[in-house]
């Protein structure tokens, strides 16, 4: 049983939903990073709270200061506008163990002499006064042209409902890589797929998207995307042998062609046609394609309801069989 006053603190990993209102325990976040004795702000108790689509980080604990920078290292004071976290005072650490380089890029010294740390983490000021994460400054990555907020998919990811975690990490390769995406609950993996293609730009919904029980963890508690990056192969070859279809009259490997021929590299099964640059107008090419060389009355809607090259070739092979059954 819990206590009669009872408190809980949510450390290590960023904490993404507010505790229900009726919560038997006070619930504070605590944010801080090794360099600056774990733990930097806190909140008070977020069950009275729940305006912010993240729970808030909260303010400086004692001997912290705290101060947003934006890329010119000026002061970023505004509410609602991102910038750099640095953190200051006696709780700093002197710097990283025989490693002076590492010390002098994340401890910094300003004018007046006082010294800094830069944490990486993107913040904003609350209206309130309380700080909000938005992210980390190496969450944002560039796919396909695309500059993409890592962060902003999984807010969308955990708005479909029954997701309790989610992370979204960006796998590289030869072709400028794909987007990984991975969540526990109760959802399904198409639910989230047609959720995230209502709300978001077609390059950033992820090429895959997978359901865990649990999400692994790094000994710092946190989520361990460097793991979850490297838990699916990035060749299309043994990550996907089971989504390809092994008799189907040469259908899969002749939309394949012509996804490849204009998008300009070799499609894989679980490739989404707009996530690797496709756009209306090849859309448009495509279909007639395949009308063309498969002689099947295939819709242009047919691509953008069913972007995935494996649910596509899916469709068109239903469509061709049901064209033969009707022309009998």
């Amino acid at each position: 049983m819990l206590p009669e006053h009872p408190a809980r603190r949510a450390d290590g990993d960023r904490l993404r939903v507010y505790p229900p209102r009726d919560f038997p325990a006070a619930v504070h976040n605590h944010y801080g990073p090794t360099e600056a004795t774990v733990v930097t702000t806190a909140t008070g108790d977020l069950r009275n709270s729940g305006n912010a689509a993240l729970p808030p980080i909260g303010r400086p604990v004692r001997d912290a200061e705290v101060r947003l920078a934006d890329a010119s290292g000026d002061d970023v004071a505004e509410p609602g506008i991102d910038g750099e976290l640095l953190i200051g005072g006696s709780i700093l650490a002197t710097g990283y163990w025989n490693d002076s380089r590492l010390t002098a890029e994340k401890f910094i010294t300003d004018q007046a002499g006082r010294r800094w740390y830069r944490s990486g983490d993107i913040c904003r000021w609350a209206p309130d006064g309380e700080l909000e994460f938005v992210g980390r400054r190496d969450g944002q990555v560039s796919l396909r042209g695309f500059r993409i907020e890592l962060t902003e998919i999984e807010l969308a990811i955990l708005a479909g409902g029954d997701v309790s975690q989610a992370a979204v990490v960006h796998q590289a390769g030869d072709d400028g890589g794909r987007l990984l995406a991975f969540f526990c609950g109760d959802a399904g993996e198409s639910a989230i797929r047609a959720h995230l293609l209502g709300m978001l730009p077609r390059y950033m919904v992820p090429a895959i998207i997978r359901r865990l029980e649990s999400m692994p963890l790094t000994v710092n508690g946190k989520v361990d995307r460097a793991s979850l990056a490297h838990s699916l192969p990035d060749t299309a070859g043994e990550a996907v042998l089971d989504l390809t279809p092994q008799e189907d009259g040469g259908v899969f490997s002749a939309i394949a062609e012509i996804w490849g021929g204009l998008l300009g590299r070799s499609p894989r099964p679980d490739d989404d046609f707009f996530a690797v640059g496709g756009h209306s107008l090849l859309a448009a090419r495509v279909t007639g394609q395949v009308r063309k060389d498969l002689g099947v009355n295939v819709g242009l809607e047919v691509l953008f309801e069913h972007p995935v090259l494996t649910d596509y070739v899916s469709r068109v092979k239903d469509l061709r069989e049901r064209e033969k059954v009707g022309s009998l």
